[in-house]
């Protein structure tokens, strides 16, 4: 009979088959010897992708969905035939770039009172990725979607938010970490049920951390391994940025509704609509001062995506009408 492993890495693909063997890859040279399994979960791939698997990774474990199940559900999936006691769920757009996983490994059995960790994450280009979160609450979105958070010390801003205001530069306790990379106790799995299945992309990792810091275990960000991670790659690529941009915004405002109710959820919107325009006005005015930038064109893009999606939103909702 097989040793049981250490360790189980779950990996979700829909459609990413030249990434997925980029990531498996990393596996193959960066988890030996740290005894371990990889299970692929194929949400019904049309590009090769359980072929290229089962063709040039024959130590993997694919598990083959009829359909797109969704990043949440298909994670499940391969939660519940894993093995190990620890569970280490991957994108395909990330990969290991060094042992690091070894090291979060050993954090989290020093940690008993911890129930899920995650690293540090970095794109192609070593530059940080926001990797560690507090939930969103109306408080802080309007805080930072009306500019207020700069009359703010910056370090208190940084421990209000986390994320891209925080240099990730110390291990500590979270409110959430990205789903991108996430090392979960098996026992945490089975005593949570793991994902959302009500969610199909986008704000399941909050959810479930949220879900897991309710039943007394503790959520942890450590630096002691990095994963570089292409971030919105995949969605972009499939979903068009418009649409993905869409699908946060609905997940953010069902998630502050679960915690904070209807109003705040409706306050929120409007927030978000007022925090545009203003973005919009600022600029749109330093582009007129001081010519086009990268930094200002990507601004007053997903302004304008979401005053489109607000618009669309009430309107289907008969707001607008």
């Amino acid at each position: 009979m097989t040793p049981r492993p250490e360790i189980s890495v779950v990996l979700v693909n829909w459609n990413t088959r030249d990434l997925l063997r980029t990531c498996l890859a990393s596996l193959r040279a960066h988890l030996p010897p740290l005894a371990h399994e990889v299970i692929v979960v194929d949400n019904g791939s049309s590009d090769g992708s359980a072929e290229m698997v089962a063709r040039e990774f024959p130590e993997v474990t694919l598990v083959q969905n009829g359909e797109n199940l969704g990043f949440g559900r298909a994670n499940n999936v391969g939660m519940a035939r894993a093995r190990g006691e620890l569970l280490l769920l991957l994108n395909t757009d990330a990969c290991l770039v060094d042992g690091g996983v070894h090291a979060l490994v050993e954090r989290l059995r020093l940690r008993p009172e911890v129930g899920l960790i995650g690293p540090r994450l970095v794109g192609p280009n070593g530059t940080l990725q926001a990797s560690a979160h507090r939930f969103v609450t109306l408080g802080r979105l309007a805080l930072e979607e009306l500019g207020l958070y700069k009359l703010l010390p910056h370090r208190r801003v940084a421990e209000m938010f986390l994320g891209g205001y925080w240099p990730h530069a110390g291990e500590r306790g979270v409110d959430w970490v990205s789903g991108a990379c996430m090392l979960v106790r098996r026992c945490v799995f089975e005593s949570t049920g793991g994902f959302d299945p009500t969610i199909f992309l986008y704000g399941e990792d909050e959810e479930w951390c949220e879900r897991i810091r309710r039943t007394g275990w503790s959520v942890l960000f450590s630096p002691v391994a990095t994963v570089v991670h292409l971030r919105h790659g995949t969605a972009d690529r499939y979903l068009g940025q418009d649409v993905r941009v869409g699908r946060c915004l609905r997940a953010s405002g069902e998630l502050l509704r679960r915690r904070q109710g209807n109003l705040a959820a409706a306050t929120a919107g409007v927030v978000r609509v007022v925090g545009a325009l203003l973005k919009l006005s600022v600029f749109g005015a330093r582009r007129l001062v001081r010519g086009a930038s990268v930094e200002g064109d990507e601004a007053r893009w997903l302004a304008r995506t979401v005053l489109v999606h607000y618009w669309r939103h009430w309107r289907s909702a008969g707001l607008g009408a």
